[in-house]
């Protein structure tokens, strides 16, 4: 990729453009003249530099004029600054840095972040527009493949949703460089450390942008309360950042609280397909927003709940290899330690001011033992599969056993997994004896009929209307263009009785196809109803 310049002013006569062709000035970008200041042209050489970058896809009369050229910091005839374009009516913006030298006589030369002349430039420039460190920084040499040493953008051992899989800036634009997550606190954090930008600043949301130490950049859309510092700040992997929100400072799209996290290589959109970030390996599907991320053969798609397993900073090099060292005779072995028991905290589920119930086996049919609360700490030494129940994250079989004896339902449990975090439950009693053979009734009873088994929970799910809409409707089939039999408001608690494809729908959590017919037949979109999961929780209707 190679730095763009032209002749760029309001009007040049042909004989004016064959004259910069044969002095060689035709390659600067030409403006207004005079120091960097609004109104000196350099908005429109910075725009006719961005339309010609083929990774920014600004190739459109409207994106370019729509360009929002922010100028971070400037001396004499140098500027630094920030360069954003509108996603239109789809998701999120792009942006890139540049660096802008004002040539004299209606001509500026910009180069945009990633390139060779990018790094010739920022070098040149004096120290008050771009610090030595930055300089450093904004040249560091692009990352290894697939090793990002980035962590997910909230604290590390939590579990937040990931909303949307690998899609683009612009949703189904390419490539996908771009994941939407939501939940936990809120608040985003840096995923490693690097300096921090702001463009597109307004009413207090930006597109916040960190330049990482190993070649690689990540962007945070949508958010609120952002991050108030100097730009070009170096700061630590986990500084806070803002918090997810439905902001659009530069335009675009959003459906439900979230930030949008986005990675490049200069001004390169990098696809995340195949890159590891919080310790989970994401991959992409066929169309945007799905696919999945995987660690240790668990796989989660969107919807599903990932924990930050970190990622520091960049991964150090791989080490030269020693040469070969005599093979010492094996120690003794030494048993191995216990492993460090599990722990989970109680969420109940629809009311988290009710308690959750623990039982003397793993079945809803158990003995009650005891009684815990939302947000008690437990500890769980071993899992087993039993009766079925519709939790805080859907319908589960997986039960947990406690250190003090009792069971509890893991989807009543935040162990920031879907799967065991225990090892299995063993049976240690010792075999009981035989009972001794009886004696035979001379006049037996016929055997009573067998009890049908009990119906299995239904699952329940909590109304959330669209932000500003109290209510959500309620309707005769599964479609937008069915007739509305009635509405239910914010907080509202349903049964849900089987579920379709109908469709789509834009809710708060994005697009979806899938509806919930309730147990007062009728249909509502699963876009306005919180389940704990993007897919079905109840089976598939019949007929």
């Amino acid at each position: 990729m190679t730095m763009r310049r032209q002749m760029y002013g309001r009007r040049l006569s042909l004989a004016a453009l064959m004259t910069c062709m044969v002095t060689g000035l035709g390659w600067l970008v030409a403006v207004g003249p005079g120091e960097a200041a609004p109104g000196d042209g350099l908005d429109d050489a910075v725009k006719a530099t961005v339309a010609e970058e083929p990774d920014l896809d600004a190739t459109e009369n409207v994106k370019q004029e729509a360009t929002v050229v922010d100028r971070l910091r400037s001396e004499g005839d140098w500027v630094f600054g920030g360069a954003t374009l509108p996603p239109g009516e789809k998701d999120s913006p792009l942006s890139t840095l540049y660096v802008a030298k004002h040539q004299g006589n209606r001509k500026w030369q910009v180069a945009l972040q990633g390139t060779e002349e990018f790094n010739g430039l920022a070098q040149q420039a004096p120290e008050s527009v771009v610090s030595k460190d930055e300089k450093a920084a904004l040249g560091a040499q692009p990352a290894r493949p697939n090793r990002t040493g980035l962590a997910l953008p909230w604290r590390q051992g939590e579990a937040w949703y990931m909303g949307g899989g690998p899609h683009g800036n612009s949703g189904d634009s390419r490539p996908f460089n771009s994941i939407d997550f939501n939940g936990g606190d809120g608040r985003v954090l840096a995923p490693a450390g690097g300096r921090v930008y702001k463009t597109c600043v307004r009413n207090g949301s930006a597109e916040v942008k960190i330049v990482h130490p190993n070649g690689y950049t990540t962007s945070y859309y949508h958010m609120t309360n952002i991050i108030d510092v100097r730009d070009g700040t170096e700061i630590a992997a986990g500084t806070y950042l803002g918090h997810i929100g439905v902001q659009l400072p530069c335009g675009g799209s959003a459906s439900g609280a979230h930030v949008h996290m986005s990675l490049y290589q200069g001004s390169r959109p990098v696809p995340v397909d195949g890159m590891t970030l919080g310790g989970w390996t994401f991959h992409e599907s066929g169309g945007p927003y799905g696919g999945f991320a995987e660690r240790n053969g668990q796989r989660v798609g969107p919807g599903g709940r990932l924990t930050n397993f970190g990622g520091g900073d960049a991964p150090a090099p791989d080490p030269k290899p020693e040469p070969p060292k005599p093979t010492p005779k094996p120690p003794t072995p030494k048993p191995d330690p216990k492993p460090s028991p599990a722990r989970g905290t109680v969420r109940p589920h629809p009311d988290r001011w009710r308690a959750v119930n623990l039982r003397a086996e793993p079945s809803l049919r158990g003995t009650v033992t005891g009684k815990l609360r939302n947000g008690d700490q437990v500890t769980i030494v071993c899992t087993a599969t039993g009766d079925r129940v519709g939790g805080k994250w859907g319908a589960t079989t997986l039960w947990n056993k406690l250190d003090n004896g009792a069971w509890i339902s893991d989807g009543f449990v935040d162990t920031g997994s879907n799967r065991p975090v225990a090892p299995a439950c063993d049976d240690n009693a010792p075999t009981p004896k035989p009972d001794p053979a009886p004696k035979p009734d001379p006049t037996p009873k016929p055997d009573p009929a067998p009890k049908p088994d009990p119906a299995p929970n239904p699952a329940r799910g909590t109304i959330r209307p669209a932000p500003g809409s109290p209510a959500v409707n309620l309707r005769s089939g599964p479609s937008l263009q069915s007739s509305v039999v009635g509405t239910k408001r914010d907080g509202e608690v349903v049964t849900i009785a089987c579920t379709t494809t109908g469709g789509p729908v834009a809710g708060r959590w994005g697009r979806t196809t899938l509806w919930n017919k309730l147990d007062n037949g009728a249909w509502v979109t699963d876009g306005f109803l919180e389940t704990g999961s993007n897919g079905p929780v109840a089976p598939a209707c019949g007929g």
